[in-house]
């Protein structure tokens, strides 16, 4: 479908190597007919009932961190944890800084302060 095909090289364009792939496995649900009524289908970018914390590495390769940066500004009050590192889901990589404002915010409803950055702890491919 030239649809898909088109928003796959859009999103190779932002997240090369993983931006067609994850296009491409999406297209299995292009066709659904089930709907499930408690969905939440937006308003997307409101406050929230509580502040979002978002979590991005700056050189994450299937998810930018272009995508946490556009996140935290589309929901008010929302917070931006960064880490200057590489490698994908930023909260299942060990590092005790992002464990600390994870846990935070988890336990206590505590969001990091604005601008915090977490240094990556261990090397790439170690």
């Amino acid at each position: 479908d030239a649809a898909w095909s088109s928003a796959a090289r859009r999103q190779e364009a932002r997240a090369t190597y993983f931006g067609r792939a994850w296009t491409w496995s999406a297209a299995l649900c292009a066709h659904w007919t089930l709907r499930d009524p408690n969905a939440y289908r937006g308003p997307f970018g409101t406050r929230t009932a509580r502040p979002l914390l978002v979590i991005g590495a700056r050189f994450d390769p299937a998810t930018p961190y272009e995508g946490a940066v556009a996140t935290a500004r589309r929901f008010r009050g929302s917070r931006l944890l960064t880490v200057a590192g590489v490698g994908h889901t930023s909260a299942a990589v060990p590092n005790s800084c992002v464990d600390a404002a994870l846990s935070g915010y988890l336990v206590q409803g505590r969001l990091p302060a604005a601008d915090t950055t977490c240094r990556q702890r261990q090397a790439a491919f170690s």
